[in-house]
């Protein structure tokens, strides 16, 4: 009923025609009585809850639950902060004390959850099976810390700025305007709540968050749940801002430093936000023999000390600006990335270029990256999508790198030392390997000149990556696996395409077709023939040809049912085509995604330092919607007789284990 309905229109858009077209939609319906408030009222939890659950996991999971405040308390703005202090970020609390310095858990994370009613604040982690029960005593001991004695004037700083600079970056896509705007009205009362939010945080004081530590997280209010693997047993856990309107974005350019570093520039002034990314070529192409996930250890140990620097002064010193840096490893590049504030963004790029100039590759944060990386390896193998994804690319791509895993092998990862590193990062390190990307509101000839002053150093080396040649699948192959799962898996892979052929624009409307909910899979598969959890496909391009693959989820006795409907979406496909309205709908989402997706800074950023290092040029993504909409149905139909047959595939069925297997 349109009196309880909240409708926010944001983006390019005059308010006189938002309101007309809206008044005309909903111009049918009539007013009605709202529906009745059933919710009950929780009766107050008066003693702790522990529950214990067993699955086929290699990795032990806990999350504990306080009950917490709704959206309208005032007592949200000390939980929010509070929630930071614990577990939001490198420097939080936990992850210091209870990961890095005593190392009981791999990963941490802490949020208070804010719906109408009173949520929940949760604290959940992830370890090893013989130290979950340690670490949960030293969660609640440092919750007893804070309650007892609070935290510091530092730590406070760094949280309101953070809470600022989420804010701002809250604002860059046309969805989260938005959506904050229709959900401060609609739970709220107040279209700018969010704005609201900030000046809460900011007033919040150590007192208010003491207080609230101690009325809601109390032992009494908490419900603690462990995951454990099937055959271990824990004993105890059995028995018991201002923004004015801006000059318009300037278009992006690109400057080459005297070395040969290309340094893409796109400065946009609307927001005082600014996202830096390098990208080197590297990832899994440029892995040597028997080295497996080389890249993405070079690509995290970046962050882990310079000569200046160590790995406890990094990240919290971006924190402590309300920005953020991180690393990142692939099929085809590594790199590192960060956003800032404009205000400091200087000091955001010194950092950056410290960090790429004089990374130390430390022994023993290597040793404890290596731990978290075996431990994410472990739960990759626990689960039966990624699995069966790392099969099919082994069986696509043979002795090619693309077969191997991103995070790597545990027998390589344990293999590589600090040389290793050192001497894998020393010939990626080239000018020419390398593009440095900036978008936001900064000044281009300030950055330019700041980077010349710090990477003008960097000399050209000889080094280049050599992959072997890909063998293009000439058959039909068929494979059977098996996991100690309860669901049942069936994929078809086959040999994909380079990032600059056009052929994947065609590639991509095929998958919009074929996948997602209302497409051909869903239609045939899961709505008529009701047999699968889930189903799905996508294409992977790569700097050599990559593939693409479609899936479907069932369970073990409708599974090879299911994989035969699939197949035979795929000879329709290549036999009748696709209609006028399929490819048109296609090319309107296909291209409402890629909009969508190039909303914020960071992808940007990004974006356009990849597509600038593999060669398409930093301007390519531009070109988007004009490519797709060129796209035919005889082009649908070539492209998928070229790249989809079912006789030049892989096909992979992973089913629950039988006993011996």
């Amino acid at each position: 009923a349109p009196n309880n309905i909240v409708v926010a229109v944001a983006g390019d858009i005059y308010p006189d025609d938002a309101i007309k077209a809206v008044t005309t939609s909903f111009s049918q319906y009539s007013r009605k009585l709202p529906p009745p408030d059933s919710q009950e009222v929780e009766p107050e939890q008066i003693s702790p809850r522990t529950q214990t659950v067993r699955e086929n996991v290699n990795i032990a999971y806990f999350a504990i639950g306080y009950h917490s405040t709704g959206l309208l308390s005032s007592d949200l703005f000390p939980l929010d902060i509070l929630a930071s202090v614990l577990g939001q970020g490198d420097g939080s609390r936990l992850n210091s004390d209870v990961v890095k310095k005593k190392k009981l858990l791999q990963s941490v994370t802490c949020y208070n959850y804010t719906p109408k009613d009173p949520g929940l604040f949760i604290i959940s982690g992830a370890g090893d099976p013989e130290k979950i029960e340690q670490a949960v005593s030293s969660v609640k001991e440092m919750i007893e810390n804070i309650k007892n004695d609070g935290i510091s004037d530092e730590e406070f700083d760094k949280v309101k700025a953070n809470a600022v600079a989420e804010y701002l970056r809250g604002l860059e896509t046309v969805q989260s305007r938005a959506a904050q705007t229709a959900e401060g009205q609609m739970f709220a009362g107040d279209p700018d709540f969010s704005e609201r939010y900030v000046e809460g945080i900011k007033g919040v004081t150590r007192e208010s968050l003491i207080k609230a530590a101690r009325e809601y997280l109390k032992e009494t209010n908490s419900s603690t749940v462990y995951l454990l693997p099937k055959d271990y047993k824990v004993s105890s856990v059995e028995s018991n801002v201002n923004m004015e309107k801006t000059p318009a974005p300037r278009s992006s350019h690109m400057h080459t430093l005297p070395n040969g570093i290309r340094v893409v520039l796109k400065e946009d002034s609307n927001l005082p936000i600014v996202s830096v990314s390098v990208a080197f070529l590297g990832g899994l192409r440029a892995e040597p023999d028997g080295m497996n996930g080389i890249s993405n250890l070079t690509s995290e140990m970046l962050l882990k000390g310079t000569k200046t620097r160590s790995e406890a002064e990094i990240k919290p010193a971006m924190e402590k600006l309300g920005a953020d840096i991180g690393s990142y490893s692939g099929m085809n590049s590594f790199g590192v990335s960060a956003e800032c504030l404009s205000a400091d963004l200087n000091k955001v790029l010194l950092l950056v270029c410290d960090v790429i100039m004089n990374a130390t590759f430390p022994d023993d944060e290597l040793a404890k990256v290596k731990d978290r990386v075996i431990a994410a390896i472990t739960i990759e193998d626990d689960d039966l999508f990624a699995t069966g994804i790392h099969k099919l690319r082994r069986a696509i791509f043979g002795g090619h790198p693309y077969a191997n895993r991103i995070i790597g092998r545990k027998e390589s990862v344990r293999r590589v030392t600090r040389d290793d590193l050192v001497k894998f990062y020393a010939h990626l390190l080239n000018p020419k390997n390398m593009v440095i990307s900036v978008v936001g509101g900064f000044n281009s000839q300030d950055v330019i000149n700041l980077l010349e002053d710090s990477l003008g150093n960097i000399r050209q080396n000889p080094f280049r990556i050599n992959t072997p040649e890909e063998i293009p699948l000439s058959d039909k192959i068929s494979k059977v696996s098996y996991m100690p799962k309860r669901e049942a898996l069936f994929l078809i892979g086959f040999n994909g395409v380079t990032v600059k052929n056009n052929d994947k624009y065609a590639l991509e409307l095929i998958f919009s077709i074929m996948t997602g909910h209302g497409a051909r899979l869903f239609t045939s598969i899961r709505g008529k023939g009701g047999l699968s959890y889930s189903q799905g496909g996508q294409s992977v391009t790569g700097v050599d040809p990559g593939y693409s693959f479609f899936y479907v989820a069932s369970d073990e006795r409708n599974v090879d049912k299911a994989g035969d409907m699939l197949v035979n979406e795929i000879i329709r496909l290549l036999k009748g085509g696709v209609t006028d309205l399929e490819l048109e709908q296609a090319k309107k989402s296909f291209i409402g995604r890629h909009v969508i997706s190039m909303q914020t800074n960071g992808a940007k950023a990004l974006r356009m330092a990849l597509d600038e290092l593999y060669s398409l040029g930093y301007d390519d993504f531009e070109g988007y919607a004009r490519f797709v909409n060129m796209i035919t149905r005889d082009d649908i139909k070539v492209t998928a007789k070229k790249y989809l047959s079912p006789d030049r595939s892989v096909s992979l069925t992973i089913l629950p284990a039988k006993e011996g297997k």
